[in-house]
């Protein structure tokens, strides 16, 4: 019996980029589990607004924006998870949280319904109904 020696392979560890630039979801590779993780983030987020289809492109920037600086001060919480007398860590994390509350509070905390949508069926109906 021959042994043979088995390769592992080492796969980079894929993170959040270090700066944001605007499309960083769709820039990202969507097959790393970060990037899976962060558009189910803007997914849920966009539902809870309404839809992706009822938001201006502001919001959806600020949605973006919003789930990087999440994911970001999850980062940094593990950080302060193993060093928690990193001062520097410490207010960084504190201005996150400003920031992360300051887009929460523009784009809303509640749920919103999405708009109705009338199928072409149902919107002719009724117009011939009024009309008649």
């Amino acid at each position: 019996m021959v042994k043979t020696k088995k390769r592992r392979r080492h796969r980079k560890r894929v993170t959040l980029p270090e700066k944001y630039s605007p499309g960083v979801l769709r820039e990202m590779d969507h097959r790393t589990a970060i990037a899976q993780r962060l558009q189910s983030a803007y997914t849920e987020i966009t539902n809870d607004l309404g839809g992706v289809d009822s938001l201006s492109r502001l919001q959806r920037a600020l949605v973006e924006r919003f789930i990087y600086l999440e994911s970001a001060m999850q980062s940094l919480e593990a950080q302060l998870a193993e060093d928690p007398k990193a001062a520097e860590h410490l207010a960084r994390w504190v201005q996150m949280v400003n920031a992360l509350s300051g887009l929460a509070a523009r784009l809303g905390l509640k749920r919103r319904k999405p708009p109705k949508t009338v199928d072409l069926e149902t919107y002719v109906k009724k117009k011939t109904r009024k009309a008649g």
